[in-house]
């Protein structure tokens, strides 16, 4: 964390399996230059993603039960708006303190509020603190004592993207004008056939509304995970205060199945380059992954990044495992969004999954994504059964070469 920018502390009081909640309001907002108070940020701001807890991505829910927090949010980003984190901050406690009375295993606890810069990107946090031992509040909820926080003392915690959120609405506003206009067009099209008595056709028409729809859907170009403007954070064992905090903050787990395991084994490859002293290993580690993946049951097997990296591990010798010990915090990071757990696709699967051939006097193989019927590095031919290789590794090619010179067949 560069900059703190705001920083609010309310407290929600509730026990377990009672249906009362009730909020003890800060008066005004901390003073973001306070020694404790930036104490405070700092350590919950550097929680996310640290072993102990699960981070996942996601979005603002489009429907069913959304609140009022993603307003606020908008709000907090637009110049024109008159939001302020205090404001955002008290809307919040009602949809927490509305959502704890309906979950009978969920507690209170200090709910902190920052906004902060960081690398030049803005977030807003939202974690909830057990109240006891973790800090102290005077009346006007200030800190006045802070230990160091750890995973047991955070309940939840949701972080937001500013400008990744401020990009996501960008693109929302842009596709619903794009689809408007495209249906005004259909209209007009349609009207001035039916006067012509001409039968209606709008193919450029029906490819904006496809675009827009692709859009509006968030879905990744080149099949790539959506950079998801919001991160969820919770203790592993608390699913329970895990899914009211997000209910109550409008969320909703985002990234398909399919784009998460597309996007671990995109990933896996870049981070084993980016190491020299296992990158020549590439292909096997990736196999290995792969291999676990395929171990999963059929019907919802759950990829564990935990797994993953073990998985991974068993591809080279024991001296190079201490190589793959930030495996786990890349793949779950920002940049990559690789969620602790998650569904695994077999359909992505199978684009990874490898195909073996061997007679007698060679063997190849190679990964189904690799063959096709044109524009792929393996060509096969549906007509005459056979596989042409179009792109050669330059030692493969010097190989062949110096034998057919060998024979006299160059």
């Amino acid at each position: 964390m560069d900059v703190l920018k705001g920083a609010v502390i309310h407290s929600l009081d509730k026990k377990a399996h009672v249906s009362s909640a009730s909020i003890r309001w800060a008066r005004k907002v901390l003073n973001p230059a306070d020694d404790m108070v930036l104490k405070l940020a700092e350590q919950l701001a550097d929680l996310v993603g640290k072993d102990g807890n699960s981070v996942l991505w996601g979005q603002f829910q489009r429907a069913s039960r959304q609140g009022d927090f993603p307003g606020a949010v908008s709000g907090l980003i637009d110049p024109s708006d008159s939001t302020t984190l205090m404001g955002l901050s008290k809307v919040t406690m009602v949809e927490l303190r509305d959502q704890a009375k309906v979950k009978p295993g969920a507690t209170g606890g200090h709910i902190f509020f920052g906004h902060f810069e960081s690398r030049g990107t803005e977030y807003l946090l939202v974690a909830m603190i057990k109240q006891k031992g973790a800090i102290t509040l005077t009346r006007d909820m200030r800190p006045t004592a802070i230990k160091e926080i750890d995973m047991s003392k955070l309940h939840q915690a949701a972080r937001i993207n500013l400008v990744r959120y401020q990009e996501h609405l960008a693109a929302e506003a842009a596709a619903a004008a794009a689809k408007a206009e495209a249906e005004d067009s259909t209209a007009l099209a349609l009207s001035s056939e039916a006067a012509a008595d001409v039968s209606p056709q709008a193919p450029e028409t029906e490819a904006v509304e496809n675009a827009s729809e692709d859009t509006g859907s968030g879905a990744a170009m080149d099949g790539s995970i959506e950079k998801s403007y919001l991160c969820f954070v919770n203790r592993k064992g608390r699913e329970e205060v895990a899914d009211y905090f997000i209910d109550a903050l409008g969320c909703q787990k985002g990234t398909s199945s399919s784009q998460m395991t597309t996007g671990l084994l995109r990933s896996l490859r870049e981070f084993v380059r980016s190491k020299s002293a296992i990158a020549s290993a590439q292909t096997e580690i990736k196999q290995g992954v792969v291999d676990y993946m395929q171990s999963l049951p059929e019907e919802n097997g759950v990829v564990r990044l935990d797994e993953v990296v073990q998985a991974a591990k068993s591809k080279v010798a024991p001296q190079l495992h201490a190589e793959f010990d930030d495996l786990k915090s890349f793949l779950n990071s920002e940049a990559h969004g690789i969620q602790d757990e998650f569904v695994l696709s077999r359909t992505a699967l199978k684009a990874h999954v490898r195909i073996n051939a061997k007679k007698s006097n060679w063997g190849l193989w190679f990964e189904t994504s690799a063959v096709g019927i044109a524009n792929s590095e393996l060509l096969y031919n549906v007509d005459r059964k056979t596989l042409t290789l179009t792109s050669l590794p330059p030692g493969a090619i010097e190989s062949i070469e110096q034998t057919l010179r060998a024979r006299g067949q160059m």
